[in-house]
């Protein structure tokens, strides 16, 4: 599995990310979102197809 991090901008293939313009609207997208520590659950979740796309949160 690969994670990038990275600043808005200009896209590896030249072009610009379209997120921080709102012209992707990435949170229409996410079925689910899990504190860091619910991770086995966020897992249990897409293995049983309640879950497409969670997100991982370590906010409070």
């Amino acid at each position: 599995m690969a994670f990038e991090c990275r600043e808005p901008g200009p896209t590896p293939d030249g072009g610009t990310s379209e997120v921080p313009s709102g012209a992707l609207r990435l949170d229409e997208l996410i079925t689910g979102r899990y504190q860091l520590e619910a991770l086995d659950e966020g897992c249990d979740d897409m293995l049983a197809g309640k879950n497409i796309r969670g997100v991982l949160t370590t906010d409070p």
